[in-house]
Parts: C-alpha cells; sequence; structure tokens
C-alpha cells in the first residue's frame, strides 16, 4: 500500500496549504496513491472541509484512492505529532509512506523522483519518504515559489538559493536515492530513535 500524510499544525494556514496542492498539481508525471491522510491539528482556525476544498480546487482527487481525515491526538508538539503518525503507519503497515508538511511545495519533478525510487527497490521494501527543503529567509509570493518549483534539476545552491536544509544531515543527498533498511519497529518511539540513528553523522 501507498500512502501520503499531510500533516498541518498550529503556524501554518491556507496559503501555505494551496502552495502545497498547487504544487502536487502541477507534476511532470501522473501519480497514484492508495490513500492521502490529512492531520490537522488546528481545524478551529484551518477547518478541514478548506483542505478538501483546495483538494478539488486543484482536481488532486484522482491521484488519492481515498482522502481520509485523522483524528486530532493530545501531542502538543511536532514530535508528538509525528510519533502519532508513525503509530498509525504501524497499524496500517504501508509499503510506502511520503510525509508532507502543509509548508512543503514540492518540484515539478518531485513524484517523477518517486517514481525512480519505486523502481529502484524491491517491491516488498518498505520506505518513509520526506522531502528535503529549501526555506526562505524573508517572505516570497506564491508566483515566485511557484516558478521556482519548475526547476528541472535539483540545485542545492546558487544565486536565489540562500539556504538549504532538513532535520536530516544527509539531505543534500547525491546522485543516488537512498533508501533506510529496517526502520519498521513494533514501538514508534524505537522507530523515531532508529531514524534519528540512521541520519547521524558518521
Amino acid at each position: 500500500m501507498k500512502i501520503a500524510y499531510f500533516n498541518t499544525h498550529a503556524t501554518l494556514d491556507e496559503k501555505h496549504a494551496d502552495i502545497c496542492f498547487n504544487s502536487l498539481a502541477n507534476q511532470s508525471v501522473d501519480y497514484k496513491f492508495d490513500v492521502m491522510y490529512i492531520y490537522n491539528t488546528h481545524p478551529d482556525e484551518l477547518p478541514n472541509n478548506k483542505l478538501l476544498n483546495l483538494i478539488d480546487k486543484y482536481r488532486l482527487r484522482h491521484h488519492f484512492d481515498r482522502i481520509e481525515i485523522l483524528p486530532r491526538s493530545d501531542g502538543k508538539t511536532l514530535g508528538q505529532d509525528m510519533l502519532y503518525l508513525t503509530s498509525h503507519c504501524q497499524e496500517i503497515k504501508p509499503d510506502r509512506v511520503l510525509m508532507l508538511k502543509s509548508d512543503y511545495g514540492v518540484s515539478t519533478n518531485f513524484m517523477r523522483g518517486l517514481q525512480i525510487i519505486d523502481m529502484s527497490t524491491k517491491p516488498d521494501s518498505r520506505f518513509i519518504f520526506t522531502p528535503p527543503t529549501a526555506n526562505a529567509k524573508e517572505y516570497i509570493e506564491k508566483d515566485e515559489i511557484l516558478q521556482y518549483l519548475q526547476r528541472r534539476t535539483f540545485v542545492p545552491s546558487d544565486e536565489v538559493t540562500y539556504y538549504f536544509g532538513s532535520d536530516y544531515g544527509d539531505s543534500l543527498g547525491g546522485e543516488e536515492f537512498r533508501v533506510l533498511d529496517h526502520i519498521w519497529h513494533d514501538d514508534p518511539e524505537d522507530l523515531g530513535r532508529a531514524l534519528r540513528r540512521d541520519f547521524a553523522t558518521p
């Protein structure tokens, strides 16, 4: 089973989600997931129906066999939210997992990259993929972001890319995709520890 989590938390609003969904609509290849799970920590400020309306605005439903809203957890931090989602992973046992935060606008070739991973790994391999991120140091208009995402190739640093980073030390990557082994555990906290250890700088 191939699933995507769309995760939004209290500092992120409809404008962030709009850019994320817009970028998913502008992919260079077709793509398909069994389920998109929406995890929204602040439905009072950003109602789930607004997120579903954006999915309809960008005509994304045909990419997902199902779209489901997950109930909120009792977590107070992003880390606790991620443990909640990894617990959910353990229950449903998917093979491929894409973790998206609502402030991720993905490259036009992003899904093409995921297809390359699918073709380069064994059918029974399981992995969680989270995109690397380029962070803005100042406010940028939506049009400029979407134009940046149209680049044909990945460039870690250039005249308009001032900072590139991720939660993981090897996010800059290389010519080959790195796939984590042995990341599925009975305990979600053990999974979190293993992920941090696997990405530790030697």
